[in-house]
């Protein structure tokens, strides 16, 4: 075991996207000031976050996905659009076609709903001193902590309390650093306290590497 934290998290949280963004600047404007867990929750204005992904795109891969429920092989191929290779976690295609899905069955109660985002600290500097390989290892075991420990929570609407899975995704692609998306229900009061428990998985995933 080499016991190593490589990539550390800062983390911006909001009531959308946009929200979180903000506050992940101010975390990141103070993630050299020694502290455990660099977590920042948006307070001011509200902002408005607009979907960037046509809504025609998902509907048609949910008609395409009907259309193949009786096809194991092709549904797999086509799970392929939604991943990340890297890590294997959602793309932001695939978050907004699961959003969709719990929007349609009535399970996403935006009222109730944050955005926490997970960014990887001085990603240049790191590929830099450590090499891509090396790095991309531990953007995996970030991206496994993350889905191997992901909370379910209960949406008080729903009349059975079926459980509902908060919706993790990667954001990579589309930013320069290498982010890592949850979208969740609970208490704003708990917010950091989850926050901290994502982070601390994660650094402990890291830890086990060899």
């Amino acid at each position: 075991m080499n016991n190593k934290i490589l990539i550390k998290l800062s983390v911006g949280i909001g009531r959308n996207l946009a929200e979180a963004e903000e506050a992940l600047k101010i975390a990141k404007t103070n993630k050299n000031k020694h502290k455990k867990f660099n977590i920042e929750i948006y307070n001011g204005p509200r902002l408005k976050y607009t979907n960037i992904i046509p809504s025609e795109i998902i509907n048609a891969y949910l008609r395409l996905e009907k259309k193949l429920s009786n096809s194991p092989k092709e549904l797999l191929d086509l799970e392929i659009l939604k991943k990340d290779p890297k890590t294997k976690l959602l793309n932001k295609l695939g978050y907004y076609i699961e959003l969709q899905k719990l929007e349609l069955k009535k399970k996403y109660n935006k009222r109730n709903r944050f955005i926490i985002l997970f960014d990887a600290d001085s990603m240049h500097l790191l590929n830099k001193k450590y090499g891509y390989e090396t790095v991309d290892r531990y953007l995996e075991a970030i991206g496994k902590a993350l889905s191997e420990n992901i909370r379910y929570s209960k949406d008080r609407n729903e009349k059975d309390l079926l459980k509902i899975k908060d919706l993790l995704n990667n954001r990579k692609n589309d930013a320069a650093g290498d982010e890592f998306i949850i979208d969740l229900s609970c208490n704003k009061k708990y917010l950091k306290q989850i926050a901290e428990r994502y982070i601390t998985n994660c650094y402990e995933y890291q830890k086990k590497l060899k």
